[in-house]
């Protein structure tokens, strides 16, 4: 992520936007307001929002970036915002076998990432991720960044990294990658049966947009009693998590911004009362998919 900003996003000039929460104040960045997105049970940049910021500065804004969180791709590659020509950066960061109308989302920016961690659907035995580019200079300028930004030993054209991912966890990444196709499947399958299966009155369900292509790296869903839902099927022995239980822009570390509680108040929301993990891995037997199933039906609400 911080190699994707580093290459294509950061501008000559002193205005820049992007929502990379972790990445971009390592780089001096400017974010625009982060918001939450009922239907798809992710966070995302409010695209509206983000039209109005480019409008507003359009000379000085180099670029911006774009996150798939969770296990689909977001709408905003609609309306013409993918095709963008105002010599602006695109940067993605994603998971890794979802599509966007039939198009690896990958292959949407200007440049991309994908994380290894070793929870992803494609993940490694460590640390791990890769960059992804459609234009050679790009790649070039990556690569060089990738190791210290040195041409050759002992010189140094810019500040870089140390980005190189060891040889065991790409040999751990030739394997699955056979695999990845498979679990995807199967994710799919899982997630459809939760669909269309689950019952409980006042649950939310994601949508899945007829767009997209999705590979379901977790199923959240919705429920104003998430807590005592989590704990009845703590009771019943399925684990569930509760994935961002607090919304990024009342983390400490971002005070400096001045977002106070309320600011985003469907996040605020959402991550603190509502908003649910349930098991989706493609090792889940029918069995195991059913007693969630069952067990969540169950709930007395």
């Amino acid at each position: 992520m911080l190699k994707t900003l580093s290459v294509i996003l950061l501008p000559r000039s002193n205005i820049r936007v992007c929502w990379a929460w972790t990445a971009a104040p390592r780089l001096g960045l400017r974010k625009v307001r982060p918001g939450w997105w009922d239907h798809h049970h992710a966070l995302y940049v409010c695209i509206q929002y983000v039209g109005h910021q480019l409008r507003g500065c359009d000379a000085g804004v180099r670029g911006y970036r774009s996150g798939h969180m969770v296990h689909q791709p977001r709408s905003h590659w609609r309306g013409g915002y993918a095709e963008d020509k105002r010599h602006r950066g695109r940067a993605y960061f994603g998971p890794a076998g979802a599509r966007y109308a039939g198009t690896p989302v990958g292959l949407l920016g200007d440049a991309g990432t994908f994380s290894f961690y070793p929870t992803k659907n494609l993940g490694v035995c460590g640390e791990g991720g890769a960059f992804v580019s459609k234009h050679p200079t790009v790649m070039d300028h990556a690569q060089l960044l990738r190791v210290h930004s040195s041409p050759k030993r002992y010189l140094h054209t810019e500040v870089g990294f140390n980005f190189r991912m060891d040889g065991f966890q790409g040999a751990v990444l030739n394997v699955k990658l056979k695999k990845l196709p498979d679990w995807t499947t199967r994710r799919r399958a899982i997630a459809a049966n939760y669909l269309a299966w689950i019952k409980l009155p006042g649950v939310q369900l994601p949508v899945v947009p007829a767009y997209g292509e999705s590979v379901w790296h977790q199923f959240m869903l919705l429920h104003p009693k998430r807590d005592a839902l989590r704990d009845h099927l703590r009771k019943a022995g399925i684990a569930t998590e509760i994935t961002y239980p607090g919304p990024m822009h009342l983390q400490p570390c971002y005070a400096v911004l001045g977002y106070s509680p309320g600011s985003l108040p469907v996040a605020e929301r959402t991550s603190q009362d509502c908003c649910l993990s349930l098991p989706v891995f493609p090792e889940m037997s029918d069995e195991q998919r059913d007693y969630v199933i069952a067990t969540v039906n169950a709930f007395p609400s």
